[in-house]
């Protein structure tokens, strides 16, 4: 193939059969949507990079098999490391340092800290965007929040697909709190104040959390949802809107995330049940604009790399204003098709536009 030469950066696993473990069926997708578009694109484990000149490198095959073969190592890299705590390993820190070092263009360095990215936007053009947000609260904190909201948040800053969330809500003389775990909303309730502060004191010294305003969201039949917004650079390297998922939470539960039992909300249903085509028309056109600006100010903020990032915003139920609740740098594919095939051509188009500016490819960047 004689596309630009692009390295798909995923964890290795050391087989032959699965090379990237159980992250091999992901990896591979992304391989063949890009090769299916004339990107020379293969899978590369991290641990095999760094200065060497040849790498083993991964194309899938038929029938679920791997093809393994020694070549060049890639200059252009798309990381694809699917594991928070594998990417966070210090050898590998120090490894995409050192592709970034030696002049090699990766994009998508890592996995976002939801503490970090706090405190990239909250100076930002998009600051208005966001929820009230305390980093690394005491339970004292989180006691003062609820005073004031009467809800909240409680987020671990490191985790992703809605794992760990709770929600408290002062209930009467009580505080109620729920958990999400394998699909099943799990709740209980403190009736004395130091109860709630042991619980809390315990919690937070398992684990760093950041305590967040909780939004009334939008709601269809008793149920909050909220979009699942993807933003891509384009093949001139400019971020553009892509579209917008819909995504409703199972009954009972506070996040939509769908291995925590939430679904797909057609947009027609949407249009049907909540909102006429002309204000569905201004809500996304601020929703995109939004989205964008969060990309851009998330780039200047962190210095970092980024070609592809979703976002998860929400309408509140009565004021109907847009809040910004989530941005990954890890993205899955869309359960929707025609998204994932129009992020699929952008992602062809930005690589492209990446193997021209090295002078590695010669073809018009802005063909398809």
């Amino acid at each position: 193939m004689t596309g630009p030469y692009v390295g798909i950066l995923a964890a290795g696993e050391g087989s032959k059969t699965a090379p990237f473990g159980r992250w091999s069926p992901a990896i591979a997708e992304t391989v063949n949507a890009l090769r299916l578009r004339g990107i020379n694109a293969v899978a590369v484990a991290v641990d095999d990079l760094g200065q060497k000149r040849f790498v083993r490198v991964w194309r899938p095959g038929v029938g679920h098999r791997w093809h393994g073969e020694l070549k060049a190592a890639p200059k252009i890299l798309y990381n694809r490391i699917l594991n928070r705590s594998r990417e966070h390993r210090p050898e590998v820190q120090s490894l995409l340092r050192t592709l970034t070092q030696q002049g090699d263009i990766l994009f998508n360095p890592g996995y976002l800290s939801k503490a970090v990215l706090y405190r990239h936007l909250s100076g930002s053009a998009v600051a208005d965007y966001l929820p009230e947000t305390s980093l690394q609260p005491a339970p004292s904190d989180v006691l003062a929040m609820l005073a004031r909201r009467s809800c909240l948040y409680l987020k671990p800053v490191d985790s992703c697909g809605g794992r760990g969330i709770f929600q408290i809500r002062q209930n009467g003389p009580a505080w109620q709190v729920t958990e999400v775990r394998k699909k099943i909303a799990l709740t209980s309730s403190f009736h004395e104040r130091q109860e709630l502060l042991a619980w809390l004191d315990r919690l937070l010294h398992r684990r760093e959390y950041l305590c967040q305003q909780a939004l009334s969201l939008d709601r269809i039949d008793g149920r909050p949802y909220d979009f699942r917004v993807l933003v891509q650079k384009d093949g001139r390297g400019r971020w553009t809107y892509v579209d917008a998922g819909i995504r409703l939470a199972a009954p009972g539960h506070v996040v939509t995330h769908r291995p925590n039992g939430g679904r797909i909300l057609r947009r027609e249903q949407l249009l049907r049940l909540r909102f006429d085509r002309f204000r569905w028309k201004a809500i996304e056109s601020e929703i995109a604009a939004a989205a964008i600006a969060a990309a851009r100010a998330l780039e200047a903020g962190s210095g970092e790399h980024f070609g592809i990032l979703t976002l998860d915003m929400g309408l509140e139920r009565t004021s109907e204003r847009l809040w910004l609740l989530e941005i990954n740098a890890k993205p899955g594919r869309f359960d929707e098709p025609w998204i994932q095939l129009k992020s699929d051509y952008l992602l062809a188009s930005y690589i492209r536009h990446l193997a021209a500016r090295r002078g590695e490819f010669h073809e018009n960047i802005y063909s398809p």
